[in-house]
């Protein structure tokens, strides 16, 4: 396994379907929505090369700095909320006084939901008074099934 992690071509070939997914996925259309930018085009018709304007349009808009300002705090928001979970889950995997009781506290609503949902699978395929059985029953399904 070594030699074959040491080996350059074999990184180089695993790492490529990686980078021409990124490629045509993100930096190509990044590409294109700049030069159709310089472009004023329908989407549709012939395209007419107007240089900058609608660059100079964008920038004279307030719309355009509003919603830029909300992408700004989004993404400032974004990332002090993984500085966040990063910290509780340091909490969650260390032995410090309190971390029993917050694994506690933060995994109970996991394992409720799942409960709350076999209950209710329970409920609608249970062979006297299930929901299936009964709209059966009202098809005229003689013998229901025993789920």
């Amino acid at each position: 396994m070594k030699n074959v992690m040491s080996n350059k071509s074999v990184i180089a070939l695993y790492t490529l379907p990686a980078l021409l997914l990124i490629l045509v996925l993100i930096y190509i259309p990044i590409a294109l929505s700049g030069y159709y930018g310089l472009m004023d085009w329908d989407g549709i018709g012939e395209m007419n090369f107007i240089g900058l304007e609608n660059y100079v349009n964008l920038v004279q808009d307030k719309a355009f700095w509003s919603s830029t300002w909300h992408s700004f705090l989004l993404a400032i928001f974004s990332t002090a909320s993984l500085f966040l979970y990063l910290a509780i889950s340091l909490i969650l995997a260390s032995n410090i006084a309190g971390s029993d009781l917050l694994r506690k506290i933060y995994l109970i609503p996991m394992l409720l939901s799942s409960v709350a949902i076999a209950q209710l699978w329970m409920k609608i395929f249970d062979p006297t008074n299930g929901m299936t059985n009964k709209l059966l029953e009202f098809f005229g399904v003689e013998n229901t099934p025993i789920w």
